[in-house]
């Protein structure tokens, strides 16, 4: 590949990522108000991050369900619980589609 459709390929990733973080601020906005509108805000952004081949950030991911790709908005369409079996974790349930992502908690990171 060339170095001019390397710079080109670098651009359009940039541009991307620019306008899925629009889109998510975008979406922090209206999500209470309008959810099916931001929903389908979410739907852009993902397919943008496909046809870009750029990865969603991390923190903006954590509120997508991996089963049905809906917002989690805690209260609204998500349920989060601390639980304490073996490990602590955070576990967020989306209640659309009823699956579960766990985030664990190390004791010894807040020390």
């Amino acid at each position: 590949m060339t170095r001019s459709k390397k710079k080109n390929r670098n651009n359009i990733r940039k541009l991307a990522l620019d306008q899925i973080k629009s889109y998510f601020n975008e979406i922090e906005k209206i999500k209470s108000d309008n959810l099916p509108l931001a929903n389908r805000y979410l739907d852009i952004c993902r397919r943008i991050s496909m046809r870009c081949k750029v990865r969603i950030p991390r923190s903006y991911k954590i509120n997508i369900c991996n089963n049905c790709k809906k917002l989690l908005i805690p209260g609204i369409t998500s349920r989060v619980r601390i639980r304490n079996n073996k490990k602590t974790h955070i576990t967020i349930t989306c209640l659309y589609c009823k699956n579960q992502k766990r985030f664990y908690i190390n004791k010894n990171e807040n020390r």
